[in-house]
C-alpha cells in the first residue's frame, strides 16, 4: 500500500469517526420527551382529529390522528416545552395542556368535543375542563336570556332591554370573579393564559387597559414556573406594548390639556 492510499484511508476513517461521534452526540442531546393520548369518541367512526399547537399568531398543525371504525384513537406525541394544544374535529375542538410522560385519555362526542369530553391523565388538561365547564354554564345562561327575548311579545321588549342589560352585567361580573379566583388558585399554571383571554360573546372578560394588573399577575406566576416558555414571553411582550401605548396616550392627553390651558 503506497503512502497516498494510506493517507486517503486515514482521512476517510477520521471523517467517518467524526460523523459517528456527531450522530451519537445528537442522539444523546436531542429532546425525546413524549406523551400519549388515546380514547374513544362517539360519532367519530373512521374520522380524524387534527392536533394543533397554539402560537402567538394562531395555531400550528402538529399531527393528524385517525380514528378507527369504532371511534377509537391512540397516538404518541413529542413535546419539547409546556404548551397549549387543540384537538380539532369537524365541527368542534378540545383543548389540552400535556406534560412529559403523561397518558391522556379522552372520552366524549366527536361533534361536541368542547362540551361533552372528559379528560383524565393530565393535571393541566383536567384544569382546563374547569374553564370549559364554566363556559358551558355561562353559555346556558346567555341562551336562556336570548330565548326569553325571542319569545317575548314585541311590545314587551322595550321593558326587557334594561332587565337584560343588568343580567349581562351580572353574568360578566360572575365570570370575572370566577376567572380571577382561578388565576389566583392556579398561580404559575399555563392554563391561566386561556383564563386570561376568556371572552363572553366576543368581548374579553379582562380588558388589557382596565385589568392590566391581572395580566401582570398571570405573568408573574409564569415567570416563576416557566420563564423561558414562549407563552410567557408572548404575554410579557403584550403587556409591554399595552403599557407603551397607554403611556403614549397619557402623554398625548397631557399635551392636549396643556395646550387647552395655554389657549385659555
Amino acid at each position: 500500500m503506497n503512502k497516498k492510499t494510506r493517507r486517503n484511508i486515514i482521512l476517510l476513517s477520521s471523517i467517518v469517526l467524526v460523523v459517528v461521534i456527531a450522530v451519537i452526540v445528537w442522539l444523546c442531546c436531542r429532546d425525546t420527551s413524549t406523551y400519549s393520548i388515546k380514547g374513544q369518541l362517539k360519532g367519530g367512526e373512521d374520522k380524524f382529529l387534527v392536533l394543533m399547537e397554539m402560537e402567538a399568531d394562531g395555531v400550528r398543525p402538529v399531527d393528524t390522528i385517525n380514528l378507527s371504525s369504532k371511534g377509537k384513537f391512540s397516538a404518541k406525541e413529542s413535546i419539547k416545552d409546556a404548551g397549549l394544544f387543540i384537538l380539532q374535529g369537524e365541527d368542534d375542538y378540545l383543548m389540552i395542556c400535556p406534560a412529559k410522560d403523561e397518558k391522556i385519555i379522552v372520552e366524549g362526542d366527536f361533534y361536541d368535543l368542547s362540551l361533552s369530553s372528559s379528560v383524565t391523565g393530565s393535571k393541566e388538561s383536567e384544569n382546563l375542563r374547569l374553564l370549559i365547564d364554566r363556559q358551558k354554564k355561562t353559555g346556558l345562561f346567555l341562551k336562556a336570556i336570548q330565548d326569553e327575548w325571542d319569545m317575548a311579545d314585541p311590545n314587551a321588549k322595550d321593558s326587557l332591554i334594561n332587565v337584560n342589560r343588568e343580567k349581562f352585567r351580572m353574568i360578566h361580573k360572575a365570570e370575572k370573579d370566577f376567572l380571577t379566583k382561578y388565576i389566583e388558585t392556579h398561580h404559575g399554571s399555563l392554563t391561566t393564559i386561556p383564563a386570561l383571554y376568556t371572552t363572553i360573546e366576543g368581548n374579553q372578560v379582562f380588558s388589557p387597559k382596565k385589568d392590566i394588573e391581572v395580566y401582570k399577575k398571570v405573568l408573574k406566576g409564569l415567570e416563576q414556573t416557566l420563564p423561558s416558555n414562549k407563552h410567557t414571553k408572548n404575554l410579557r411582550d403584550f403587556i409591554q406594548k399595552v403599557e407603551l401605548a397607554e403611556g403614549k396616550t397619557n402623554n398625548s392627553d397631557q399635551t392636549t390639556q396643556q395646550n387647552n390651558a395655554t389657549e385659555k
